[in-house]
């Protein structure tokens, strides 16, 4: 008999998406069923409109005890489980029949892209999560937040875990979507009761140092974070990006120099991390020691290169923000460039940052102000009327840009003047009238002739000849 697979959900007021996400899944899975813990807004009605049977499932503050009443309910041989935030980006039809069809596999890791910042596509992070498993009594999911099914699976004799062929996205981490449901009040709240149950879980720990982050309490963020990250053991899958969290907390609040000291011990343990090593760069130009930034960058783009090698034979990498080790590294290579006094350096990564990821935005606000301050913002103009097409209009790469060189332009408005003229036309704007005549000094300054050095026009050369 073939495999079926059973869509388990659980849902709370998602009308507005649970009918996108049961969609995205619907070519795989033979039934749907959502567990309704109190919605107000017509979820249950969306959700059967979709096809979905839902069950009513008291809220307890249990997460866990939610997700195990929908596994009771299912009747498929396999169980896919799905939040109303998040949607089925591709599957390998006949990969995945064939994992089904193992009977040593009980369960399968999916790949999750999660949307983060202030729109879609304009940041990721990926991460690699248990989504799929057996339909077993056996297999039930623990804790009363972030809660988790790999415990049961693992503990069966025999029973393994693989790669499954399925690629999810997620919205819920988008700024918009975090105010709208202000999960955060909710969440530290479970946290809290789950710490005090548990008492000292390094995961708890971390998950509570992750509330107060995302609330941007960076002081009770790293106090968390740093009791979780002496705990933890270091093989934890959740470490590096516990370490990441520590790092930023402990600089945003004003604590540079631990962060620095710490940051050794961090790559002891994690030397394969490009978004640490990307990290410990940005910390390094933050502490003025740009030398030693352009090593930890070096560091990340080879890390970067030994997880694609890995990813290329069917291994897999959690917890990845999408960048790290190439576009964000060149952005932070370009300001240690700049900080040296190497500025043909420094444009040739801003010129990979961006042609890495047109949609960038940090990169083409760096790259403009490198240009304003250079005093040529021609290789900007170029790059601009390159990539432009690719930009989406919610990515605010124009205003962006132009937010950028105003500032660095300073209180010279005729130079920000000259700048606005010669950029508007390559942003597809119209030029607005200088507030003042522009000085004949800065005509060239803005159409970006004269004053390239040899090595900057070699830059741009090899540029072009790339595409």
């Amino acid at each position: 008999m073939r495999p079926t697979i059973s869509l388990a959900m659980i849902a709370r007021d998602e009308a507005a998406s649970i009918g996108r996400a049961i969609r995205s899944a619907a070519p795989i899975v033979d039934e749907v069923v959502v567990g309704d813990t109190g919605s107000t807004d017509g979820t249950p009605a969306v959700a059967r409109a979709h096809g979905a049977r839902v069950i009513a499932v008291p809220w307890q503050d249990d997460f866990a005890a939610a997700r195990n009443a929908v596994l009771e309910a299912v009747r498929g041989t396999w169980v896919f489980v799905l939040d109303a935030d998040e949607g089925v980006v591709s599957v390998d039809r006949p990969a995945l029949e064939a994992m089904l069809e193992r009977p040593d596999v009980f369960g399968g890791v999916v790949e999750i892209r999660h949307h983060l910042g202030a729109r879609p596509g304009a940041m990721l992070a990926t991460d690699a999560v248990l989504r799929l498993f057996r339909r077993d009594p056996r297999i039930r999911y623990r804790g009363r937040i972030h809660e988790d099914v790999t415990p049961s699976i693992t503990a069966l004799p025999g029973a393994r875990i693989v790669r499954a062929p399925v690629v999810l996205e997620h919205f819920g981490y988008l700024e918009p979507a975090v105010a709208a449901k202000r999960k955060n009040e909710r969440n530290l709240a479970l946290v809290l009761r789950a710490i005090a149950d548990a008492g000292d879980d390094p995961r708890l720990w971390y998950a509570l140092g992750t509330e107060w982050f995302q609330r941007g309490d960076v002081v009770r963020a790293a106090a968390a974070l740093e009791r979780a990250f002496r705990m933890a053991p270091p093989a934890a899958g959740y470490g590096p990006d516990l370490a990441m969290k520590l790092l930023f907390s402990l600089r945003q609040a004003g604590r540079l120099e631990e962060a620095l000291r710490l940051t050794g011990e961090v790559l002891a343990r994690y030397p394969g991390s490009p978004e640490l090593w990307a990290l410990a760069a940005e910390l390094l130009l933050s502490a003025g020691r740009p030398a030693a930034a352009l090593r930890a960058v070096r560091a990340a783009r080879e890390a970067e290169a030994a997880h694609r090698s890995a990813e290329s034979v069917g291994g897999w990498s959690a917890g990845r923000m999408v960048g790290s080790g190439t576009f964000v590294s060149d952005v932070l290579a370009g300001q240690a460039w700049e900080a040296l006094g190497r500025p043909s350096c420094a444009l040739r990564h801003y010129l990979r940052a961006v042609r890495e990821n047109p949609r960038f935005l940090p990169a083409w606000g760096r790259f403009a102000a490198f240009g304003v301050r250079m005093g040529r913002v021609g290789p900007l103009v170029r790059a601009i009327r390159r990539y432009r097409d690719r930009w989406a209009p919610e990515d605010g790469i124009p205003s962006a840009i132009l937010a950028a060189c105003r500032t660095a332009a300073g209180t010279d408005p005729a130079a920000y003047a000259a700048i606005r003229q010669a950029l508007g036309k390559a942003l597809g704007e119209p030029a607005e009238a200088p507030e003042e005549p522009t000085p004949k000094g800065n005509r060239g300054f803005a159409e970006g002739k004269g004053g390239a050095t040899v090595g900057e026009k070699a830059i741009m050369r090899a540029w072009d000849e790339d595409g």
